[in-house]
């Protein structure tokens, strides 16, 4: 075959597909995001037409001319995703703009059919959109800008703060340029950024896991010999190689926040597809046949597959001498008396909520290279190259595992595709660095798709029991709150979640008297962890949609009542701990969000419904720290290059967030440059001072906040050079900036639909989605935007069909995109964004950060429209249509038949 106009170099092996033959032979834009034709990320020109290359047959192409988006450069499209900032993390762009560039004029009048096979999980399509109808993005703030500090710095009118700047790394992720961590393992030489040091000195062996078949078991014994004796394999790990070191594969600042309750490979299995044996071999074909040659002997135990069935009495234990009852963690609070505030309400509504399990579907799956690079004194040192959001994190703790020091890891993420939350884990680079050091080999591990379903982390499904009471002037007497959180069969992150999820959701509502009982509970399923939203996104559910009952009971407007009792400046935030609170509420810019929100809903920009079908109208409100509890620290390393401009070292990651992108303008505006004039080198443990990692909304409120403190002190340094006249000595001057992470204020979203429902089939169509946001000064208008309509386009998903399903002995039953219903471009309409005008007395020139905010309050107010459409509350999520009928159309009892 031809690739991209030269001959393909040697010949396919029976059954390659064309994407790993593609991969084979260099051309790396070609991506994996599920080996099943369902994403598009892998799509390719053959002969012209565009085919997903995981399922067609390489030999199928003899003949013919391939392109590869590394061919198609230059493209008109590619400029016009540029300038609309049509990609985040970038992962499925290239597979996007060959889809797109192959379309004709009459499958370009309908964008939403012939892009169904391509799936973005960061941007909500709305970028996208406008690049596919070339329309640059140059969004303007209506939020303040403060003037840039005085001395070094550009006049206000030409600083960067507030500008659209575009991210540095587009020019590469349109072109199929950009590498993630797979295309670093099949790169011949370099990693795109000119250091050759981060490749392994020899390419990878391949590393397949075998999982548990069974929910609960003891391993009695494990034969490998079998497996030994293939040909290629070199190793077989089992619990018998694995430390003994118990950890949490969740990553904290502080890692006593979660329970040390898993081990590299455990001899008890606690869910279906734990780890039980991990072959290490020369090819992944040989890796996947030894697996089915290893022989287990396992003594099957109970298992507890729901909450209710874990909390009884006499239920079988998953860690007896860490959780008694299977209790993970639990939250007990009362502020006031909240069966008084009961007692004196004229009105009392209480109602059950659920949410379900949902995947992150990052599309670049867990990935981890390993590898001993010997250094300079030929001491072996374990280098991790993997796609993580907590990079410092991970190093740390792979050290004590292993029993390590901190200088003998290093961990380097560098672009992530895609996290979400579920990168704040330690998958895959634990089992990677234990194969590293048995066989003192490079080991690369991916998952698949199927194990990202069954063996990665979900959002922890909770059940949500919501109990307000007001006075009939609609001021809150009592708020009560009861959840029982399902953790899975490991408690990573389940006391975290559980903390987070009554806290905004009980402190953003004036009440004195509020109670609060939660409970995480361990079951013998896929473990939960952190998901965008951290917990809120279920309370907010519950407790927004409890608020719109309320106001109904009152008579009062739900808008309305929401203003009568949300917090003020200067309040107190009260959730019952009896602690003092850090979290300052001097920049409060709800009201503003309403307003705006209000405003919107009432212009008539939205479509109109289907004849007979039901339209109404709902809001939710959320509000979030603008930090996690306890402290977030972050360094930063601002730098004079040699070769003019600067450089800047951050520790936090790249995953679509932008950080990158406001990390530049935040030093060219201290600096008095353009951003152009600054590089940015992120996530490698080598190359900058310790930071927390990307998580929490922290990218620019902790890691920002650093760098602009770093610029600031080379800034000083500068002028001190400057000014005592001395000769240069051509030495580049560098400064660093701390920040402890430990400043933390609220911001706030709002978000309004109005919907039209169908009572006969039980869809739901969204008519108009806004959402303003408390984002305090706008650093990047356009990449905002992009944050919240990528933020509200994960939760519609949530919200109507995502949904991970078990059968009853606790096996993930959806194991494949197909199954599972990732939102495409046709599921997503395009949400109004719009900045209230407030000011942050902590985050870097007044900035709120609202990565995480914009999922919370999407659910709570589409189910609030679709009650005020319909008259009937939705109480569990997903929002199905056949969930939604049958609502609607109830089914009459035996008696009412007779």
């Amino acid at each position: 075959m031809i690739v991209n106009g030269r001959p393909a170099d040697g010949e396919p092996r029976p059954g390659q597909c064309l994407r790993t033959f593609l991969r084979e032979n260099g051309w790396l834009g070609v991506k994996k995001g599920c080996d099943a034709g369902d994403c598009g990320a892998c799509t390719v020109h053959v002969d012209g037409a565009p085919v997903h290359s995981c399922l067609f047959p390489a030999v199928r192409a003899a003949g013919s001319a391939v392109t590869t988006i590394e061919g198609l450069t230059p493209h008109p499209l590619q400029e016009a995703f540029l300038a609309a900032q049509g990609f985040q993390c970038g992962f499925c762009t290239a597979g996007m703009i060959m889809t797109a560039a192959a379309l004709g004029p009459r499958q370009r009048e309908d964008l939403p059919r012939a892009l169904k096979g391509n799936i973005c999980r960061c941007t909500g399509y709305g970028s996208i959109r406008d690049a596919l109808e070339q329309k640059p993005r140059t969004m303007i703030p209506n939020g303040p800008c403060p003037p840039p500090p005085p001395a070094t710095s550009p006049p206000a009118d030409e600083s960067p703060i507030g500008r659209p700047e575009p991210a540095p790394a587009g020019p590469d992720v349109v072109a199929g340029r950009a590498r993630f961590t797979a295309d670093l393992a099949a790169a011949a030489a370099g990693d795109g950024d000119g250091d050759g040091e981060d490749l392994p000195p020899e390419p990878p062996l391949h590393l397949k896991l075998l999982r548990s078949p069974h929910a609960h078991a003891w391993i009695r014994s494990i034969d490998a010999s079998a497996a030994l004796s293939l040909a290629g394999v070199v190793a077989v790990l089992t619990y018998a190689d694995s430390p003994g070191v118990l950890f949490s594969s969740a990553r904290h600042h502080n890692p006593d926040d979660d329970p040390y309750d898993t081990l590299v490979l455990d001899r008890t299995v606690r869910f279906h597809g734990q780890r039980v044996a991990a072959v290490v071999a020369e090819t992944l074909g040989a890796a996947e046949a030894a697996c089915d040659l290893i022989s287990v002997d396992y003594e099957v135990r109970p298992a507890v597959t729901d909450p209710a069935a874990a909390l009884a009495d006499g239920a079988p234990l998953l860690h007896p001498d860490l959780a008694p009852g299977n209790v993970c963690a639990e939250v007990h609070r009362e502020a006031g008396d909240a069966a008084a505030g009961f007692a004196a309400a004229d009105s009392v509504y209480t109602g059950t909520y659920r949410t379900q399990r949902v995947q992150h579907v990052a599309l670049e799956t867990h990935m981890t290279i390993g590898w001993l690079d010997p250094g300079p004194l030929g001491v072996g040192r374990l280098v991790l190259r993997t796609s993580t959001q907590v990079p410092f994190l991970t190093r740390d703790e792979i050290g004590r595992v292993f029993g390590l020091a901190r200088d003998q890891v290093r961990v380097v993420a560098k672009r992530v595709g895609g996290g979400f939350g579920g990168k704040q884990e330690m998958l895959t680079e634990d089992i990677v660095a234990l194969a590293v050091l048995r066989t003192g080999r490079p080991v690369q591990l991916e998952l698949t798709r199927e194990e990202e379903f069954t063996a990665a982390t979900t959002r922890h499904p909770m059940a949500v029991t919501v109990t307000l009471g007001a006075t009939r002037d609609g001021t809150l007497t009592g708020l009560a709150l009861d959840i029982t959180a399902d953790t899975g069969g490991y408690g990573n992150h389940g006391p975290g979640v559980l903390f987070h999820a009554v806290e905004e959701a009980v402190t953003v509502y004036r009440c004195p008297n509020k109670r609060v009982d939660a409970r995480a509970v361990y079951t013998n399923t896929v473990p939960a962890g952190a998901f965008r939203g951290y917990g809120l996104s279920q309370t907010v559910f519950a407790v927004e949609s409890a608020i719109d009952e309320l106001a109904r009971s009152l008579g009062i407007d739900p808008v309305e009542l929401r203003r009568r009792n949300l917090i003020r400046e200067g309040d107190d935030l009260v959730n019952g701990s009896g602690e003092a609170q850090d979290v300052s509420t001097a920049s409060i810019g709800v009201f503003d969000c309403l307003d705006l929100v209000e405003k919107a809903l009432a212009s008539g920009r939205g479509r109109a419904g289907p004849d007979g079908w039901s339209t109404g109208a709902g809001i939710a409100v959320a509000m979030l720290d603008s930090i996690p509890p306890g402290g977030h620290p972050g360094r930063s390393r601002v730098a004079e290059r040699v070769d003019g401009g600067y450089a800047a070292f951050v520790g936090t990651a790249e995953f679509g967030n932008g950080t990158t992108t406001v990390h530049r303008q935040i030093v060219a505006h201290v600096l008095g440059c353009e951003p152009g004039d600054v590089q940015v080198r992120s996530s490698d443990t080598d190359r900058s001072g310790h930071d927390t990692g990307a998580y929490g909304s922290t990218g620019i409120a902790v890691a920002g906040t650093a760098t602009m403190r770093a610029a600031r002190a080379l800034a000083d340094a500068i002028a001190a050079r400057s000014a005592s006249g001395e000769a240069d000595d051509g030495k580049p001057l560098e400064a660093e900036g701390y920040c402890d992470g430990r400043s933390r204020s609220v911001s706030f979203t709002v978000q309004g639909f109005r919907v039209a429902v169908c009572a006969g089939t039980g869809e739901i169509r969204v008519l108009q989605s806004v959402q303003a946001v408390d984002a305090g000064t706008v650093l990047n208008p356009v990449q905002l935007r992009g944050q919240v309509e990528g933020g509200v386009g994960q939760a519609l998903g949530a919200a109507l069909f995502e949904e991970v399903r078990l059968d009853p002995e606790g096996r993930v039953t959806t194991r494949a995109l197909r199954e599972y219903h990732v939102p495409v471009l046709a599921d997503v309409p395009p949400t109004e964004v719009l900045f209230a005008a407030t000011f942050d007395p902590f985050g870097p020139y007044g900035a709120k950060p609202m990565s995480e905010a914009p999922f919370n309050p999407v659910a709570p107010a589409l189910a609030n429209a679709v009650r005020d459409a319909t008259g009937v509350r939705l109480t569990a999520l997903p929002l199905r249509r056949d969930r939604v009928y049958e609502q609607l159309n109830p089914q009459p009892t035996h008696n009412q038949k007779e």
